[in-house]
């Protein structure tokens, strides 16, 4: 099995984040903090889907998870990942950690 991959590898990936996930300086006034975990599906086409965000030990406004859910649905397009050789739609998450203390 080998896992979707963003243009450009992980390296790419991140630099895309850092570039993109841009907190709002309305936002970076209030104390917020936490980790927002990200799933998301890359489908045989490479196009992200069912993008959705868990909160976990977090202070952090609803505007944020908007946020990173924007900016992960224009990630792309993707390498699909193949199972026997074959495009599979993948399941993956990520996390994003804030602290605008």
């Amino acid at each position: 099995m080998v896992f979707p991959k963003f243009k450009g590898g992980k390296k790419a990936l991140d630099q895309y984040l850092r570039d993109n996930v841009i907190v709002p300086d309305s936002l970076q006034k209030i104390n917020n903090e936490g980790v927002i975990v990200m799933s998301y599906r890359v489908n045989t086409n490479g196009q992200i889907t069912e993008v959705t965000t868990d909160k976990i030990n977090t202070t952090l406004s609803e505007s944020f998870h908007k946020l990173v859910l924007d900016v992960m649905k224009k990630a792309g397009p993707w390498q699909p990942g193949l199972k026997n050789g074959k495009p599979f739609n993948a399941k993956l998450e990520i996390s994003f950690k804030f602290n605008t203390k």
